[in-house]
């Protein structure tokens, strides 16, 4: 059974929205979109419900009530971020927040492609290195304390 992860998409919108969501579904059957916000607010506060999980976001700049960078300095975000907008300037910031990503709009199938794929690389990097962290761990033998 193959895994199932989970997207949200963050665009105020619509056409661009159901471009993305699009492109999305049709290329990896893995992913279920488990959200689509339109504004700082309303990610924030999806963000925040602890029964809303996100793997990786869709999220693009200039959102209806402000920018997205708001959205960091109001929330934790746990989730890779994949900035999409149609301007290049927001570049430097978007990775200075940590994004993995950046797409310029009109979003093709080709850029979520890459995208998906640097996500599922980094993704299974960071795996592994955990599943390493616990096998050395497993396998480490308790030294003998002698209290006094």
């Amino acid at each position: 059974m193959t895994p199932s992860y989970n997207v949200l998409i963050i665009e105020d919108e619509l056409p661009a929205q159901a471009n993305l969501r699009r492109a999305l579904e049709k290329r990896f059957e893995d992913l279920r979109i488990v959200g689509l916000q339109s504004s700082v607010r309303g990610t924030v506060e999806w963000l925040q419900n602890p029964d809303n999980q996100a793997d990786i976001i869709f999220m693009d700049v200039e959102l209806s009530d402000g920018m997205c960078f708001d959205i960091f300095e109001q929330v934790e975000v746990k989730a890779k971020v994949v900035i999409t907008t149609a301007f290049d300037n927001y570049a430097v910031r978007a990775f200075r927040t940590g994004s993995i990503d950046y797409l310029l709009k009109p979003i093709n199938e080709e850029g979520v492609k890459r995208a998906i794929e640097k996500w599922q690389h980094l993704t299974s990097i960071e795996r592994n290195d955990y599943s390493e962290r616990v096998s050395e761990v497993a396998q480490a033998r308790p030294t003998e304390q002698t209290f006094l």
